[in-house]
């Protein structure tokens, strides 16, 4: 750790709160850098989803070219209040990614919120939304949460077949669907799965 615990809580006492942009000081933009990381591995769990079952930008980056999956979840209050969810919001996609720290934020939590929930305006058409939770590490989702899986247009049957069974053992009767690409117009709908 480059600076020391008190150095970090001082410079935090004394800049933040006074409202500081963070390109105004290096020294400041490196502190608060590290608080954020420390404060995201240590302390929160981050997950990001996509609003779009059916864009073919985010199945070919994100689904190995639409032969990979997609778990597609559903989401009510109760549910978040009984998994630790504390957190479910809307990236907000920006021009520039400085951001100023105004005096309402005391300390490095709703910092660290602040950050998470920006992300550069190039990335717009992912509609991502960012889940976060309290507890570091993997979220082992109830099964509750589980609305459909959604195979790619380009999964080979085989793969099917073999995802398929794995979701009828251990998922039950958790509705499978396939998408389908329109080759002449590359729009993607959703079917059921056979």
């Amino acid at each position: 750790s480059r600076y020391s615990q008190k150095q970090r809580k001082r410079f935090i006492r004394e800049n933040v709160i006074k409202g500081y942009p963070m390109q105004s000081c290096e020294v400041f933009k490196g502190i608060l850098k590290q608080l954020v990381h420390e404060f995201l591995k240590k302390q929160t769990g981050v997950c990001s989803v996509t609003a779009l079952e059916n864009d073919s930008q985010m199945w070919k980056e994100y689904a190995e070219g639409h032969k990979g999956l997609c778990f597609e979840f559903k989401w009510c209050p109760s549910m978040i209040a009984e998994n630790e969810l504390i957190h479910i919001q809307a990236v907000d996609y920006v021009k520039n990614l400085q951001t100023q720290i105004n005096s309402d934020l005391y300390n490095i939590r709703d910092i660290a919120f602040l950050l998470i929930f920006r992300k550069l305006q190039d990335y717009t058409y992912e509609k991502e939304w960012r889940i976060i939770r309290n507890i570091p590490g993997v979220f082992k989702y109830p099964k509750e949460f589980l609305k459909s899986v959604i195979f790619g247009c380009r999964m080979t049957e085989a793969r099917k077949e073999h995802y398929h069974s794995l979701i009828r053992l251990n998922l039950g009767n958790i509705p499978v669907c396939q998408s389908i690409m329109n080759e002449s117009t590359s729009v993607l709908s959703i079917a059921t799965y056979p």
